[in-house]
């Protein structure tokens, strides 16, 4: 941002969405490191071989990946189409498939605004699904279930600890 149009001082300041920015690329840092760590330790052998999801899980694995291929791909056809950096072209499609709409970018040619609505619906189809996967898992994340599973782990394995 300081490149393209930094603050002139006195009056001018970075905005309180720069600083969410801010924060939310951080935040996104830590977690692909930690999922980093987390697959170095499975490559290690740190973790089971088997892991144990449900089917709401793993369709809210499916769902976000398929969102996430829908954006890039999304981004390198409107970067090709419409003449955008890379950059902006994702910027573009996620602020057009989250509805925000700010309008500081618009397809400047016939493909490009053709594009733009059969992509735009079939993303917020893709949103929609993974809004609904995330309300099921936390749903199915009830203090009850975790006890009740924690419950059953252990005593799984303590039988398979105790010798007949």
């Amino acid at each position: 941002m300081h490149i393209y149009t930094p603050p002139i001082s006195p009056g001018q300041t970075y905005s309180q969405g720069y600083w969410h920015a801010v924060i939310a690329s951080i935040l996104y840092m830590i977690g692909a490191v930690s999922l980093m760590i987390n697959m170095l330790g499975y490559f290690l052998g740190k973790y089971p071989q088997h892991f144990e999801l449900d089917d709401s899980q793993r369709t809210l694995i499916i769902q976000t990946m398929l969102f996430f291929f829908w954006l890039a791909a999304g981004a390198g056809i409107f970067s090709r189409i419409c003449g955008f950096t890379y950059a902006d072209a994702l910027y573009f499609c996620d602020v057009t498939i989250l509805t925000i709409g700010f309008g500081d970018f618009a397809p400047p040619n016939d493909a490009g605004r053709g594009f733009v609505f059969p992509y735009t619906v079939i993303g917020i189809i893709f949103l929609g699904l993974m809004i609904n996967s995330i309300r099921k898992f936390a749903s199915a994340m009830s203090k009850d279930k975790v006890i009740k599973a924690h419950a059953l782990h252990q005593r799984a394995r303590t039988l398979g600890r105790t010798v007949t």
